[in-house]
């Protein structure tokens, strides 16, 4: 596993560790050394004990309020995945309710991570269909945190939905765009 890799899977295990899961450092096949050499290492990009700031005292990872992105206030947290955190956010030129997806790790991404984030970044901007959300905006911001804004849509998720219908297939009515 290269180094890269390496950080990136410690991190998720620091993440998990923070969230209040017990890890069995010898089941994940890392020595204890290994783990304080890489925690040292990945320090900046752990939230501090608030949820609010990495130890750069910048980036923003969970709690919204006040907080900026570039040219975002962030609402609320809508939701997050493995690669990153999705926000309500406000965007203020124009200003317009928008969708910001942020990345994890800050300036501190790997490389394949952020390969990753700008293929989906790249793909989203050459979809076109009402039922997709435009892509409105990309950057990143002075201290290395990447993110995009896209058009907002309100509305149940994907999984909500699926929830909520009855079970069994689906019926030509239910694929109609609306």
């Amino acid at each position: 596993m290269d180094a890269s890799a390496r950080d990136d899977r410690l991190l998720d295990l620091a993440r998990r560790l923070l969230d209040g899961e017990a890890i069995d450092w010898a089941a994940e096949g890392i020595e204890e050394s290994e783990v304080r050499e890489g925690l040292k290492r990945l320090q900046p990009m752990l939230r501090m004990a608030d949820g609010t700031e990495t130890a750069t005292g910048k980036v923003v990872v969970d709690q919204p309020g006040d907080r900026t992105i570039g040219d975002f206030r962030l609402v609320r947290k809508l939701g997050e995945g493995g690669m990153g955190v999705v926000y309500e956010a406000e965007q203020q030129h124009p200003h317009r309710p928008v969708a910001l997806k942020v990345i994890r790790g800050g300036a501190h991404v790997s490389s394949d991570t952020l390969r990753l984030f700008q293929r989906e970044v790249q793909t989203l901007a050459l979809l076109r269909h009402p039922g997709i959300a435009a892509l409105y905006e990309t950057g990143a911001t002075k201290d290395g945190l990447h993110y995009f804004a896209m058009e907002l849509v309100r509305g149940l998720t994907l999984s909500e939905w699926l929830r909520k219908r009855p079970p069994g297939p689906m019926i030509p009515e239910e694929l109609k765009f609306r």
